[in-house]
Protein backbone atom coordinates (compact mmCIF):
# COMPACT_ATOMS: atom_id res chain seq x y z
CA UNK A 1 0.00 0.00 0.00
CA UNK A 2 1.14 3.79 -1.07
CA UNK A 3 2.78 5.52 2.41
CA UNK A 4 -0.43 7.95 1.57
CA UNK A 5 -2.60 5.68 3.53
CA UNK A 6 -6.30 4.27 2.33
CA UNK A 7 -7.65 6.66 0.91
CA UNK A 8 -4.51 6.95 -2.33
CA UNK A 9 -4.58 3.20 -2.56
CA UNK A 10 -8.65 3.61 -3.23
CA UNK A 11 -7.67 6.03 -5.69
CA UNK A 12 -5.51 4.12 -7.66
CA UNK A 13 -7.93 0.83 -7.79
CA UNK A 14 -10.25 2.36 -8.58
CA UNK A 15 -8.90 4.01 -11.54
CA UNK A 16 -8.77 0.61 -13.75
CA UNK A 17 -12.83 0.50 -12.98
CA UNK A 18 -13.42 3.79 -14.00
CA UNK A 19 -11.12 2.88 -17.05
CA UNK A 20 -12.65 -0.19 -18.23
CA UNK A 21 -16.31 1.68 -17.83
CA UNK A 22 -14.87 4.37 -20.02
CA UNK A 23 -13.39 1.70 -22.69
CA UNK A 24 -16.82 0.37 -22.71
CA UNK A 25 -18.84 3.55 -23.01
CA UNK A 26 -16.49 5.74 -25.71
CA UNK A 27 -14.25 5.24 -28.38
CA UNK A 28 -10.77 4.35 -28.47
CA UNK A 29 -9.75 8.12 -28.76
CA UNK A 30 -12.16 9.32 -26.07
CA UNK A 31 -11.77 6.64 -23.98
CA UNK A 32 -8.17 6.70 -23.93
CA UNK A 33 -7.77 10.92 -23.64
CA UNK A 34 -10.37 10.85 -20.54
CA UNK A 35 -8.47 8.22 -18.66
CA UNK A 36 -5.22 10.08 -19.23
CA UNK A 37 -6.92 13.21 -17.86
CA UNK A 38 -8.59 11.55 -15.12
CA UNK A 39 -4.65 10.37 -13.88
CA UNK A 40 -3.44 13.52 -14.09
CA UNK A 41 -5.49 15.33 -13.10
CA UNK A 42 -7.52 14.14 -10.17
CA UNK A 43 -5.51 10.78 -8.95
CA UNK A 44 -3.04 11.84 -5.82
CA UNK A 45 0.35 12.70 -6.29
CA UNK A 46 3.76 12.73 -4.72
CA UNK A 47 6.16 10.48 -3.04
CA UNK A 48 3.24 9.04 -0.99
CA UNK A 49 1.48 8.05 -3.97
CA UNK A 50 3.97 5.15 -5.04
CA UNK A 51 3.18 1.90 -5.47
CA UNK A 52 6.68 -0.10 -5.34
CA UNK A 53 6.03 -4.04 -7.03
CA UNK A 54 9.21 -6.34 -7.29
CA UNK A 55 11.66 -5.86 -10.03
CA UNK A 56 9.36 -2.78 -11.12
CA UNK A 57 10.47 0.50 -10.16
CA UNK A 58 7.97 2.86 -8.23
CA UNK A 59 4.59 3.61 -10.20
CA UNK A 60 3.39 7.02 -9.99
CA UNK A 61 -0.41 7.82 -11.56
CA UNK A 62 1.45 8.61 -15.15
CA UNK A 63 3.09 4.85 -15.25
CA UNK A 64 -0.01 3.11 -13.10
CA UNK A 65 -2.48 4.73 -15.55
CA UNK A 66 0.10 4.02 -18.91
CA UNK A 67 -0.03 0.13 -18.06
CA UNK A 68 -4.26 0.09 -17.40
CA UNK A 69 -4.56 1.92 -20.75
CA UNK A 70 -2.47 -0.07 -22.58
CA UNK A 71 -4.02 -3.18 -21.36
CA UNK A 72 -7.52 -2.22 -22.12
CA UNK A 73 -6.56 -1.09 -25.34
CA UNK A 74 -4.72 -4.57 -26.19
CA UNK A 75 -7.53 -5.97 -24.56
CA UNK A 76 -10.31 -4.56 -26.46
CA UNK A 77 -9.00 -2.78 -29.39
CA UNK A 78 -6.18 -5.17 -30.38
CA UNK A 79 -6.81 -4.44 -34.35
CA UNK A 80 -5.67 -0.85 -33.56
CA UNK A 81 -2.12 -2.17 -31.76
CA UNK A 82 -1.47 -4.93 -34.42
CA UNK A 83 -2.69 -1.95 -36.99
CA UNK A 84 0.45 0.29 -36.43
CA UNK A 85 3.17 -3.07 -36.43
CA UNK A 86 4.36 -1.95 -32.76
CA UNK A 87 8.41 -1.78 -32.28
CA UNK A 88 8.63 -1.03 -35.77
CA UNK A 89 8.58 2.68 -35.58
CA UNK A 90 10.09 5.31 -33.78
CA UNK A 91 9.73 3.97 -30.39
CA UNK A 92 12.07 0.94 -31.93
CA UNK A 93 15.05 3.14 -30.93
CA UNK A 94 14.49 3.49 -27.40
CA UNK A 95 14.22 -0.57 -27.29
CA UNK A 96 17.66 -0.44 -28.97
CA UNK A 97 18.81 2.01 -26.59
CA UNK A 98 18.37 0.19 -23.69
CA UNK A 99 21.25 -1.97 -24.67
CA UNK A 100 23.22 0.78 -23.28
CA UNK A 101 22.31 -0.31 -19.28
CA UNK A 102 24.63 -3.10 -19.78
CA UNK A 103 27.33 0.09 -20.03
CA UNK A 104 26.17 1.90 -17.06
CA UNK A 105 26.05 -1.85 -15.24
CA UNK A 106 29.51 -2.76 -15.58
CA UNK A 107 30.65 0.97 -15.06
CA UNK A 108 29.33 1.07 -11.54
CA UNK A 109 29.76 -2.48 -9.71
CA UNK A 110 31.42 -0.91 -6.69
CA UNK A 111 29.93 1.23 -4.21
CA UNK A 112 30.12 4.64 -2.81
CA UNK A 113 30.28 5.69 0.49
CA UNK A 114 30.06 9.08 2.47
CA UNK A 115 29.96 10.25 5.46
CA UNK A 116 33.60 9.49 7.25
CA UNK A 117 33.00 12.11 10.41
CA UNK A 118 30.40 8.92 11.23
CA UNK A 119 33.69 6.67 12.48
CA UNK A 120 34.48 9.57 14.76
CA UNK A 121 30.58 11.23 15.50
CA UNK A 122 27.82 8.87 16.55
CA UNK A 123 25.71 11.48 15.32
CA UNK A 124 26.54 11.54 11.62
CA UNK A 125 25.42 8.35 9.97
CA UNK A 126 27.35 7.00 7.31
CA UNK A 127 26.17 7.12 3.70
CA UNK A 128 26.08 4.07 1.56
CA UNK A 129 25.16 3.72 -2.12
CA UNK A 130 24.96 0.53 -3.45
CA UNK A 131 26.44 -0.42 -6.58
CA UNK A 132 24.26 -0.90 -9.82
CA UNK A 133 23.44 -5.09 -10.27
CA UNK A 134 21.92 -7.17 -13.04
CA UNK A 135 18.44 -6.68 -10.82
CA UNK A 136 18.65 -3.01 -11.11
CA UNK A 137 19.13 -2.90 -14.99
CA UNK A 138 15.98 -5.27 -15.65
CA UNK A 139 14.25 -2.63 -13.33
CA UNK A 140 15.58 -0.07 -15.38
CA UNK A 141 14.32 -1.49 -18.75
CA UNK A 142 11.20 -1.47 -17.49
CA UNK A 143 10.78 1.81 -16.05
CA UNK A 144 12.11 2.87 -19.85
CA UNK A 145 9.53 0.74 -21.32
CA UNK A 146 6.29 2.12 -18.92
CA UNK A 147 7.69 5.86 -18.85
CA UNK A 148 8.84 6.22 -23.15
CA UNK A 149 8.01 3.16 -24.76
CA UNK A 150 3.98 2.49 -23.87
CA UNK A 151 2.70 5.95 -23.76
CA UNK A 152 4.27 6.65 -27.78
CA UNK A 153 2.69 3.53 -28.58
CA UNK A 154 -0.93 4.17 -26.98
CA UNK A 155 -0.83 7.65 -28.80
CA UNK A 156 0.24 5.73 -31.74
CA UNK A 157 -2.72 3.13 -31.47
CA UNK A 158 -5.37 5.64 -30.07
CA UNK A 159 -5.18 8.63 -32.54
CA UNK A 160 -4.64 7.33 -36.10
CA UNK A 161 -7.16 9.84 -38.26
CA UNK A 162 -7.84 13.90 -37.72
CA UNK A 163 -10.79 13.33 -36.19
CA UNK A 164 -9.26 11.43 -33.34
CA UNK A 165 -6.83 14.46 -32.80
CA UNK A 166 -9.43 16.49 -32.86
CA UNK A 167 -11.73 14.87 -29.95
CA UNK A 168 -8.09 14.60 -27.67
CA UNK A 169 -7.93 18.29 -28.31
CA UNK A 170 -11.39 18.81 -27.73
CA UNK A 171 -11.42 16.58 -24.19
CA UNK A 172 -7.85 18.33 -23.49
CA UNK A 173 -9.66 21.67 -23.48
CA UNK A 174 -13.06 20.75 -21.54
CA UNK A 175 -10.81 19.29 -18.59
CA UNK A 176 -8.88 22.69 -18.55
CA UNK A 177 -12.02 24.61 -18.21
CA UNK A 178 -14.09 22.09 -15.48
CA UNK A 179 -10.62 22.57 -13.63
CA UNK A 180 -11.25 26.06 -13.19
CA UNK A 181 -13.29 25.71 -9.91
CA UNK A 182 -10.38 23.81 -8.05
CA UNK A 183 -7.75 26.41 -9.25
CA UNK A 184 -10.22 29.51 -8.25
CA UNK A 185 -10.09 27.61 -4.69
CA UNK A 186 -6.35 26.62 -4.32
CA UNK A 187 -5.67 30.27 -5.13
CA UNK A 188 -8.25 31.93 -2.60
CA UNK A 189 -7.72 29.32 0.36
CA UNK A 190 -3.82 28.12 -0.43
CA UNK A 191 -3.40 25.11 -1.68
CA UNK A 192 -5.67 22.71 0.35
CA UNK A 193 -7.57 20.56 -2.26
CA UNK A 194 -5.12 17.68 -2.36
CA UNK A 195 -4.54 17.36 1.61
CA UNK A 196 -7.87 17.83 2.12
CA UNK A 197 -9.33 14.93 -0.31
CA UNK A 198 -5.88 12.91 0.21
CA UNK A 199 -5.01 13.90 3.90
CA UNK A 200 -1.53 14.99 2.42
CA UNK A 201 0.82 17.73 0.62
CA UNK A 202 2.20 16.25 -2.33
CA UNK A 203 5.56 18.62 -2.53
CA UNK A 204 8.33 19.01 -0.44
CA UNK A 205 8.05 22.73 -0.31
CA UNK A 206 4.95 24.50 0.34
CA UNK A 207 6.15 27.83 -0.08
CA UNK A 208 6.88 27.53 -3.66
CA UNK A 209 2.98 28.18 -4.24
CA UNK A 210 3.17 31.65 -2.43
CA UNK A 211 3.28 33.60 -6.12
CA UNK A 212 2.41 37.54 -6.30
CA UNK A 213 1.19 37.97 -3.61
CA UNK A 214 -1.39 35.04 -3.32
CA UNK A 215 -1.59 31.65 -3.93
CA UNK A 216 -0.10 29.84 -7.29
CA UNK A 217 -3.39 26.67 -8.22
CA UNK A 218 -2.21 23.20 -8.12
CA UNK A 219 -5.33 20.96 -7.94
CA UNK A 220 -3.84 17.32 -7.42
CA UNK A 221 -1.08 17.68 -9.35
CA UNK A 222 2.34 17.61 -7.92
CA UNK A 223 3.34 21.63 -8.33
CA UNK A 224 1.41 24.51 -9.62
CA UNK A 225 3.84 24.37 -12.86
CA UNK A 226 2.61 21.27 -14.21
CA UNK A 227 -1.36 22.43 -13.90
CA UNK A 228 0.40 25.76 -15.69
CA UNK A 229 1.53 23.63 -18.42
CA UNK A 230 -1.67 21.70 -18.79
CA UNK A 231 -3.58 24.73 -19.25
CA UNK A 232 -1.28 26.09 -21.56
CA UNK A 233 -1.32 22.53 -23.75
CA UNK A 234 -5.25 23.15 -23.51
CA UNK A 235 -5.09 26.16 -24.75
CA UNK A 236 -2.56 25.44 -27.67
CA UNK A 237 -5.02 22.79 -28.53
CA UNK A 238 -8.30 25.06 -28.22
CA UNK A 239 -6.07 27.30 -30.62
CA UNK A 240 -5.62 24.04 -33.03
CA UNK A 241 -9.46 23.52 -33.01
CA UNK A 242 -10.15 26.70 -33.73
CA UNK A 243 -7.25 26.91 -36.95
CA UNK A 244 -8.75 23.64 -38.53
CA UNK A 245 -11.85 25.24 -39.15
CA UNK A 246 -13.78 24.72 -36.42
CA UNK A 247 -15.93 27.60 -34.51
CA UNK A 248 -17.57 25.26 -31.32
CA UNK A 249 -15.77 23.66 -29.01
CA UNK A 250 -16.99 21.43 -26.29
CA UNK A 251 -20.83 23.21 -27.53
CA UNK A 252 -19.36 26.62 -26.77
CA UNK A 253 -18.06 29.39 -28.93
CA UNK A 254 -14.66 28.94 -29.99
CA UNK A 255 -13.64 32.58 -29.41
CA UNK A 256 -14.64 32.45 -26.12
CA UNK A 257 -13.28 29.18 -24.80
CA UNK A 258 -9.77 30.79 -26.74
CA UNK A 259 -10.22 33.89 -24.61
CA UNK A 260 -11.38 32.07 -21.35
CA UNK A 261 -8.09 29.83 -21.50
CA UNK A 262 -5.44 32.73 -21.85
CA UNK A 263 -7.03 33.86 -18.66
CA UNK A 264 -6.90 30.67 -17.44
CA UNK A 265 -2.87 30.42 -17.91
CA UNK A 266 -2.36 33.52 -16.69
CA UNK A 267 -4.06 32.73 -13.43
CA UNK A 268 -1.46 29.54 -13.16
CA UNK A 269 0.82 32.54 -12.08
CA UNK A 270 3.73 30.38 -14.36
CA UNK A 271 6.91 33.12 -16.33
CA UNK A 272 7.36 30.07 -18.44
CA UNK A 273 3.67 29.65 -19.37
CA UNK A 274 3.03 33.60 -19.76
CA UNK A 275 5.81 33.84 -21.80
CA UNK A 276 4.97 30.56 -24.18
CA UNK A 277 1.36 32.34 -24.28
CA UNK A 278 2.81 36.16 -25.35
CA UNK A 279 5.42 33.63 -28.32
CA UNK A 280 2.83 31.59 -28.91
CA UNK A 281 -0.62 33.61 -29.47
CA UNK A 282 0.28 35.68 -31.94
CA UNK A 283 2.78 33.15 -34.13
CA UNK A 284 0.10 30.53 -34.37
CA UNK A 285 -3.05 33.44 -34.92
CA UNK A 286 -1.06 36.02 -37.16
CA UNK A 287 1.65 34.41 -38.78
CA UNK A 288 1.57 32.54 -42.27
CA UNK A 289 2.20 28.56 -42.44
CA UNK A 290 5.69 28.95 -43.24
CA UNK A 291 6.80 31.16 -40.85
CA UNK A 292 5.31 29.18 -38.41
CA UNK A 293 6.99 26.25 -39.37
CA UNK A 294 10.07 27.63 -39.78
CA UNK A 295 10.15 29.24 -35.97
CA UNK A 296 8.51 25.38 -34.73
CA UNK A 297 11.40 23.77 -36.88
CA UNK A 298 14.51 25.70 -35.57
CA UNK A 299 13.22 25.43 -32.22
CA UNK A 300 12.61 22.03 -32.09
CA UNK A 301 16.21 21.40 -33.29
CA UNK A 302 17.79 23.96 -30.78
CA UNK A 303 15.99 22.26 -27.72
CA UNK A 304 17.31 19.16 -29.13
CA UNK A 305 20.82 19.77 -29.20
CA UNK A 306 20.87 21.96 -25.93
CA UNK A 307 21.49 19.02 -23.49
CA UNK A 308 24.16 18.08 -25.86
CA UNK A 309 25.52 21.19 -26.08
CA UNK A 310 25.38 21.50 -22.45
CA UNK A 311 27.03 18.33 -22.38
CA UNK A 312 30.04 19.18 -23.27
CA UNK A 313 30.22 22.37 -22.19
CA UNK A 314 29.85 24.70 -25.45
CA UNK A 315 27.60 27.27 -23.87
CA UNK A 316 28.20 30.08 -21.99
CA UNK A 317 26.15 30.59 -19.05
CA UNK A 318 26.72 33.60 -17.35
CA UNK A 319 26.47 35.35 -20.99
CA UNK A 320 22.42 34.41 -20.15
CA UNK A 321 22.43 34.66 -17.02
CA UNK A 322 23.75 38.44 -17.49
CA UNK A 323 21.26 39.30 -20.49
CA UNK A 324 17.99 38.21 -18.60
CA UNK A 325 19.74 40.11 -15.31
CA UNK A 326 19.14 43.66 -17.62
CA UNK A 327 15.43 42.71 -17.70
CA UNK A 328 14.63 41.10 -14.08
CA UNK A 329 17.00 40.93 -11.53
CA UNK A 330 14.77 38.14 -10.23
CA UNK A 331 14.21 35.98 -12.71
CA UNK A 332 18.00 36.28 -13.48
CA UNK A 333 18.60 35.13 -9.89
CA UNK A 334 16.20 31.46 -10.19
CA UNK A 335 18.04 31.37 -13.34
CA UNK A 336 21.16 31.28 -12.62
CA UNK A 337 20.65 28.84 -9.14
CA UNK A 338 19.15 26.68 -11.94
CA UNK A 339 22.28 27.00 -14.33
CA UNK A 340 24.90 26.16 -11.09
CA UNK A 341 23.09 23.17 -10.36
CA UNK A 342 23.27 22.04 -13.69
CA UNK A 343 27.19 23.02 -13.92
CA UNK A 344 27.71 20.64 -10.90
CA UNK A 345 25.82 17.39 -12.11
CA UNK A 346 26.86 17.74 -15.84
CA UNK A 347 30.54 17.84 -14.31
CA UNK A 348 29.90 15.16 -12.29
CA UNK A 349 27.98 13.32 -15.15
CA UNK A 350 31.46 13.96 -17.54
CA UNK A 351 33.34 11.72 -15.30
CA UNK A 352 31.10 8.97 -16.85
CA UNK A 353 29.90 10.80 -20.19
CA UNK A 354 28.71 7.36 -21.93
CA UNK A 355 26.85 5.62 -19.60
CA UNK A 356 25.64 7.78 -16.34
CA UNK A 357 26.25 6.63 -13.08
CA UNK A 358 22.65 4.84 -12.57
CA UNK A 359 20.58 4.61 -9.73
CA UNK A 360 20.47 5.37 -6.38
CA UNK A 361 21.68 8.99 -6.54
CA UNK A 362 25.00 7.72 -7.28
CA UNK A 363 25.72 10.80 -10.01
CA UNK A 364 24.34 13.33 -7.10
CA UNK A 365 27.07 15.98 -4.93
CA UNK A 366 27.10 14.48 -1.50
CA UNK A 367 29.29 15.91 1.08
CA UNK A 368 32.29 13.49 1.46
CA UNK A 369 31.97 13.86 5.29
CA UNK A 370 28.75 14.46 6.41
CA UNK A 371 27.10 11.95 3.73
CA UNK A 372 24.37 14.52 3.08
CA UNK A 373 22.91 15.12 -0.80
CA UNK A 374 23.99 18.41 -1.68
CA UNK A 375 22.65 18.38 -5.19
CA UNK A 376 18.48 19.82 -6.21
CA UNK A 377 17.80 18.18 -9.58
CA UNK A 378 15.36 20.22 -11.78
CA UNK A 379 15.89 19.70 -14.74
CA UNK A 380 14.56 16.73 -16.58
CA UNK A 381 17.61 16.71 -19.40
CA UNK A 382 20.37 16.77 -16.24
CA UNK A 383 19.05 14.29 -13.99
CA UNK A 384 19.06 11.90 -16.78
CA UNK A 385 22.41 12.86 -18.44
CA UNK A 386 23.36 12.10 -14.55
CA UNK A 387 21.83 8.86 -14.90
CA UNK A 388 21.96 7.50 -18.56
CA UNK A 389 24.78 9.48 -20.05
CA UNK A 390 24.69 10.44 -23.30
CA UNK A 391 23.42 7.17 -24.19
CA UNK A 392 20.41 7.32 -22.79
CA UNK A 393 19.75 11.33 -23.49
CA UNK A 394 18.59 10.19 -26.86
CA UNK A 395 15.66 8.43 -26.14
CA UNK A 396 13.38 11.16 -24.78
CA UNK A 397 13.93 13.87 -26.83
CA UNK A 398 14.16 11.97 -30.29
CA UNK A 399 10.65 10.61 -29.07
CA UNK A 400 9.28 13.59 -28.21
CA UNK A 401 10.72 16.01 -31.08
CA UNK A 402 11.10 13.86 -34.36
CA UNK A 403 7.25 14.15 -34.96
CA UNK A 404 7.66 17.81 -34.61
CA UNK A 405 10.25 18.25 -37.16
CA UNK A 406 8.30 16.31 -39.57
CA UNK A 407 5.63 18.14 -39.62
CA UNK A 408 7.51 21.44 -39.37
CA UNK A 409 9.30 20.09 -42.83
CA UNK A 410 6.71 18.05 -44.73
CA UNK A 411 3.32 20.20 -43.41
CA UNK A 412 2.94 21.07 -47.59
CA UNK A 413 2.00 17.49 -48.21
CA UNK A 414 -1.02 17.86 -46.29
CA UNK A 415 -4.49 17.62 -48.85
CA UNK A 416 -5.49 21.37 -47.44
CA UNK A 417 -4.86 24.35 -45.67
CA UNK A 418 -6.64 24.03 -42.68
CA UNK A 419 -5.49 20.44 -42.23
CA UNK A 420 -1.79 21.85 -42.75
CA UNK A 421 -2.73 24.39 -39.63
CA UNK A 422 -4.20 22.17 -37.69
CA UNK A 423 -0.91 19.76 -37.78
CA UNK A 424 1.58 22.97 -36.98
CA UNK A 425 -0.71 24.01 -34.36
CA UNK A 426 -0.91 20.61 -32.58
CA UNK A 427 2.76 20.04 -33.11
CA UNK A 428 4.04 22.79 -30.83
CA UNK A 429 2.56 20.39 -27.91
CA UNK A 430 5.20 18.08 -27.56
CA UNK A 431 7.32 20.79 -28.51
CA UNK A 432 6.04 22.92 -25.33
CA UNK A 433 6.69 19.63 -23.09
CA UNK A 434 10.60 19.39 -24.77
CA UNK A 435 11.34 22.97 -23.79
CA UNK A 436 10.04 21.98 -20.17
CA UNK A 437 12.29 19.50 -19.75
CA UNK A 438 15.24 21.55 -19.84
CA UNK A 439 14.51 23.86 -16.65
CA UNK A 440 11.15 21.04 -14.85
CA UNK A 441 10.93 17.70 -15.04
CA UNK A 442 7.74 15.28 -16.33
CA UNK A 443 5.18 14.27 -14.27
CA UNK A 444 2.86 13.21 -17.29
CA UNK A 445 2.13 11.01 -20.32
CA UNK A 446 0.90 13.72 -22.26
CA UNK A 447 3.92 14.41 -24.09
CA UNK A 448 4.76 11.13 -25.22
CA UNK A 449 0.73 10.30 -26.13
CA UNK A 450 0.69 13.82 -28.06
CA UNK A 451 4.11 13.15 -29.93
CA UNK A 452 2.96 9.83 -30.74
CA UNK A 453 -0.42 10.56 -32.23
CA UNK A 454 1.19 13.78 -34.13
CA UNK A 455 3.39 11.00 -35.88
CA UNK A 456 0.69 8.02 -36.22
CA UNK A 457 -1.82 10.92 -38.02
CA UNK A 458 0.56 12.60 -40.08
CA UNK A 459 1.72 9.19 -41.70
CA UNK A 460 -1.98 8.56 -42.26
CA UNK A 461 -2.76 11.60 -43.60
CA UNK A 462 -0.06 11.92 -46.19
CA UNK A 463 0.12 8.19 -47.07
CA UNK A 464 -1.46 7.83 -50.70
CA UNK A 465 -2.92 4.49 -50.37
CA UNK A 466 -4.98 5.74 -47.43
CA UNK A 467 -6.01 9.05 -48.90
CA UNK A 468 -6.87 7.60 -52.08
CA UNK A 469 -8.98 4.69 -49.73
CA UNK A 470 -10.42 7.96 -47.95
CA UNK A 471 -11.50 9.71 -50.79
CA UNK A 472 -13.23 6.58 -52.66
CA UNK A 473 -14.84 5.80 -49.25
CA UNK A 474 -16.61 9.64 -49.27
CA UNK A 475 -17.89 9.22 -52.62
CA UNK A 476 -19.68 6.10 -52.32
CA UNK A 477 -21.38 7.07 -49.18
CA UNK A 478 -21.21 6.37 -45.46
CA UNK A 479 -22.45 2.74 -45.80
CA UNK A 480 -20.60 1.34 -48.35
CA UNK A 481 -18.32 -1.27 -47.37
CA UNK A 482 -15.66 -2.15 -49.45
CA UNK A 483 -15.94 -5.89 -50.88
CA UNK A 484 -13.67 -8.32 -49.49
CA UNK A 485 -10.23 -9.79 -51.10
CA UNK A 486 -11.73 -12.74 -51.58
CA UNK A 487 -15.58 -13.64 -53.04
CA UNK A 488 -17.05 -16.08 -50.76
CA UNK A 489 -17.39 -19.77 -52.11
CA UNK A 490 -21.25 -20.66 -54.02
CA UNK A 491 -23.39 -22.16 -51.52
CA UNK A 492 -22.84 -26.23 -51.89
CA UNK A 493 -25.94 -27.88 -53.57
CA UNK A 494 -27.96 -29.95 -51.94
CA UNK A 495 -26.86 -33.49 -52.52
CA UNK A 496 -29.45 -35.58 -54.43
CA UNK A 497 -31.60 -38.20 -53.36
CA UNK A 498 -30.73 -41.59 -54.62
CA UNK A 499 -34.07 -44.01 -55.03
CA UNK A 500 -33.60 -46.94 -52.59
CA UNK A 501 -35.14 -49.98 -54.12
CA UNK A 502 -37.86 -52.16 -51.47
CA UNK A 503 -36.55 -55.53 -49.62
CA UNK A 504 -36.59 -58.51 -51.92
CA UNK A 505 -39.57 -60.79 -50.21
Amino acid sequence: MPDGGFPVFLAFILFPLVTRFLFRQYSLPAATILSVVIAEMYLPSGEDALFDFPMVPPLGKAQWSAVIIIYFIYQRHWKSLRKIRPLRGLELLPMVLLVGWFGTWKENTEPLIYGLYAYETPDISLTVLPAITLYDIISEWIREIIHLIIPFLIGRAAFQRKSDITAMCTIIVAAGLVYIPIMFLDMRLGPIVHSSVYGYYPHEDISQTIRWGGFRPQGFMLHGLVLARYQLVAFICAVALYNSGLRTIWSLNANMVLRTMMVVVVFGKSMGAIIFLIVLGPLLFFTSIKTQAKTILVTAILVLGYPYVRAFKLLDIDTVVGVVAKYSPQRAQSLGYRFRNENELSSRAREKIWFGWGGYARGHIWDKWLGVNLSTVDGYWVGRFNMTGIFGLVAPFVLMLFPVIRIARNYKKLPNRNDQRFMIAFSVVPLIYAVECIPNAIFTNLPFITAGAAWQVFSNMTNPKIIAAEKHQQQMGPNYYPPPLHPPHPPSLPHPKIPTRGRRS
